[in-house]
C-alpha cells in the first residue's frame, strides 16, 4: 500500500499539559480513520495537527504531495447511529455542497 500521510514523533504541549506524546502513524491511500478514546487522550489535537489547523510542538507531519485534500469531522454536531461511518461522512459532505 502507498503511505500518503506520515507522522513521526508528533508532540503537542500546552503549557504543562502534553496532549500528544511522540505519536507516529502511517496513513495509507484510501484508508478511513476514526479515533476513539477517553476525554483528553489527544484525538482532536491529532486531527487538528493532521488538518493543519494547529502546529506541533515537535515532531513532523509529512504528506505524499502538496495540495492534498484532507477531510475531517471535528466535534461533529450529530451522527446517525443507523448509518456506517462512511455513510455519515458522505451525508455531511453532501450537506456542505448544498
Amino acid at each position: 500500500m502507498q503511505t500518503i500521510v506520515q507522522t513521526t514523533n508528533l508532540t503537542k504541549q500546552y503549557k504543562n499539559f502534553k496532549a500528544l506524546d511522540e505519536v507516529s502513524i502511517n496513513i495509507q491511500k484510501g484508508d478511513i480513520y476514526g479515533f476513539i478514546g477517553k476525554n483528553g487522550a489527544g484525538k482532536t489535537t491529532l486531527i487538528r495537527l493532521l488538518a493543519g489547523l494547529i502546529d506541533a510542538t515537535s515532531g513532523e507531519v509529512s504528506y505524499q504531495k502538496t495540495g492534498m485534500k484532507i477531510g475531517a469531522v471535528i466535534e461533529s454536531p450529530a451522527c446517525y447511529p443507523y448509518l456506517s461511518a462512511k455513510d455519515n461522512l458522505m451525508y455531511y459532505a453532501i450537506q456542505q455542497k448544498n
